[in-house]
C-alpha cells in the first residue's frame, strides 16, 4: 500500500513476509493492548501510523531480515488447505466476499460445534488452525479470529480456543477463490520434528 489505511491484502502480507521478514516485537514497535473482550490488538492509531510502507515511523528492516519466510503458497481449494495443515504449515485466509453476522451452535446433539455460514461480505484476515470430519457436516475447518471472544465461547467438543469457529469445506472453497496462503521455511527458527502420535 502507498499511503496510510486499514488492513492489508493477504498477498501483500505474504510478499512482505518473504521479501522483508517479520520483526520481533521490541521497544521500537507498537505495543499490543488488551481489549475488554480479551483480544490483544495494536489499535487503530498504530495500524494507521504504521500502514504506510513508503514511510514507516521506525526502520525495522535490520531485525526483520533475520525472520523471513522463504516459502509461501497460494492455496486453491479446501483439499489444499487440508494438505498444508496436515504437514504442519500455518494457513491464513484473507477474504472480502465471505462474512457472517451470527454463529449458530449446531447440531443440538454431540458433538456440537460453533458453525458460521456466509450471509454477509466483509474484508478480514484470519488463521485456519485445523480440520476434522464431522458426522453431520463432513469436512470442517477451524478458523481463529483476532477479536478475542467476540463470537462467544465454543462448546469445546474439539478443545477449540476462544474466538474460534468452524466452517464447512464448501465455505473454505469459496474463500480460496480469494487469498489463502500457507507458510513454511522460516528463517531464524530451527526446524523441528513434529510428533504426530500425540
Amino acid at each position: 500500500m502507498h499511503g496510510t489505511g486499514e488492513g492489508s491484502f493477504g498477498s501483500s502480507m505474504a510478499e512482505s513476509l518473504h521479501e522483508d521478514g517479520c520483526p520481533p516485537i521490541d521497544e521500537n514497535c507498537p505495543q499490543p493492548i488488551k481489549e475488554q473482550d480479551g483480544s490483544w490488538t495494536f489499535g487503530s492509531a498504530a495500524e494507521t501510523a504504521w500502514s504506510n510502507g513508503d514511510k514507516p515511523p521506525v526502520d525495522l528492516s535490520g531485525s526483520a531480515n533475520k525472520f523471513k519466510v522463504q516459502s509461501t503458497s497460494k492455496l486453491k481449494n479446501s483439499d489444499e488447505v487440508k494438505q498444508a495443515l496436515s504437514h504442519g504449515y500455518p494457513v491464513t485466509i484473507a477474504s472480502s466476499w465471505w462474512g457472517f453476522s451470527d454463529i449458530k451452535i449446531k447440531p443440538s446433539g454431540t458433538p456440537s460445534i460453533q458453525l458460521a455460514s456466509r450471509n454477509q461480505t466483509w474484508g478480514h484476515q484470519q488463521s485456519c488452525l485445523g480440520f476434522t470430519t464431522h458426522p453431520d457436516f463432513g469436512l470442517i475447518f477451524l478458523i481463529q479470529n483476532s477479536w478475542g471472544n467476540a463470537h462467544g465461547t465454543p462448546p469445546g467438543n474439539f478443545s477449540e480456543p476462544k474466538g474460534s469457529y468452524w466452517i464447512k469445506a464448501k465455505d473454505m472453497d469459496r474463500i480460496c477463490l480469494e487469498e489463502v496462503f500457507s507458510f513454511s521455511n522460516f528463517d531464524g527458527y530451527p526446524a523441528r520434528t513434529i510428533d504426530w502420535s500425540i
